[in-house]
């Protein structure tokens, strides 16, 4: 739910971080799709009667603010982008994502789901193995920081990777646009 840090507020600024939809430690993960996680941010900005939202996406959070300004545009000052996957119309998640990460999801012992098998089943996504997460989302942490962060990882819901965004509406949209590459 909402968290606050004092030097945020003594700024002017409230920060709201609402837990997307299939995402989190226990949350329910089969038949969640994109626009499910969509739906929880606008809820968010409904319930807290939000204006003038700087919505900020980061990595995946990227491909949800692009809808969520669609579907609220009125509500919304800017976007941002922080080291974020951003779609073009009618793409996927798995359009964009690294190859490398996607080789790692695919079944090398016939033990693990493939990717390929998501597309007609509804599973869950396991989070990366420990070589693709140092190598490719952290390398430039501390063992340990690194090791730690990899620990807090939970599975994502597979849908949300697949489902092709129509995104026609978006990218006619007049809100501020910023893009942050780390």
């Amino acid at each position: 739910m909402a968290r606050r840090r004092p030097s945020s507020i003594s700024q002017g600024h409230i920060a709201h971080t609402p837990t997307l939809a299939g995402h989190g430690h226990g949350a329910m993960r089969a038949g969640i799709t994109h626009q499910d996680c969509v739906d929880s941010v606008i809820a968010r900005i409904r319930h807290c009667n939000l204006k003038s939202v700087v919505l900020v996406g980061h990595s995946f959070g990227g491909t949800v603010v692009q809808k969520v300004a669609e579907q609220v545009p009125d509500r919304i000052a800017s976007l941002v982008f922080l080291d974020a996957l951003i779609l073009e119309h009618n793409q996927r998640v798995f359009d964009v994502l690294p190859s490398v990460f996607l080789d790692s999801l695919t079944t090398k012992n016939g033990d693990a789901p493939a990717v390929a098998s998501f597309e007609n089943t509804g599973h869950i996504l396991p989070p990366p193995p420990w070589e693709t997460w140092r190598d490719n989302f952290i390398q430039d942490a501390p063992e340990p920081l690194a090791q730690w962060a990899w620990e807090q990882l939970s599975p994502k819901p597979a849908q949300v990777n697949l489902d092709n965004l129509d995104l026609t509406r978006f990218y006619s949209l007049d809100i501020p646009k910023s893009l942050i590459y780390c």
